[in-house]
């Protein structure tokens, strides 16, 4: 048994480095760079809609449909310019809530009313997408 002591002591350092390598590893790959997202809402004339919402979407196919999360939320300053800081990489949509919902409707970017003709948005690590500009649509009167 005294034969096998500095053994054990050789396989723990193994075990253990083993470990440490592993999780120095793990770290590194689920710390990838966060991305960022920026752009600006306009109405439809064109004019920067201050206090829109602004939602960093989500969107999960399921066999009981479409289910929607929203990841973020950001309100648009005076300038109609919303951010995005720390978005994990993957795909979004984007949806902007205007403040004035007597005139205007929610809008996908760039200009969509339903998902199917919005565009996706695709952040790799690391990466900023800048001017993911969004112009609001009318609401149409009957």
């Amino acid at each position: 048994m005294e034969d096998c002591v500095p053994y054990l002591r050789r396989m723990k350092r193994v075990i253990l480095l083993c470990l440490v390598w592993t999780m120095a590893l793990l770290a590194r790959t689920d710390a990838l760079p966060a991305g960022i997202i920026t752009g600006r809402v306009f109405d439809s004339t064109g004019k920067p809609m201050r206090n829109a919402v602004v939602g960093l979407l989500h969107v999960l196919h399921t066999r009981k449909g479409r289910s929607v999360d929203v990841v973020d939320a950001r309100a648009t300053n005076r300038r109609g310019e919303y951010r995005f800081d720390a978005v994990p990489p993957g795909e979004y949509y984007l949806g902007a809530a205007p403040s004035d919902t007597m005139t205007h409707v929610t809008t996908l970017y760039p200009s969509a009313p339903h998902f199917h003709s919005a565009t996706k948005i695709v952040i790799k690590a690391g990466e900023q997408l800048r001017d993911m500009d969004i112009q609001t649509r009318n609401l149409k009167l009957p």
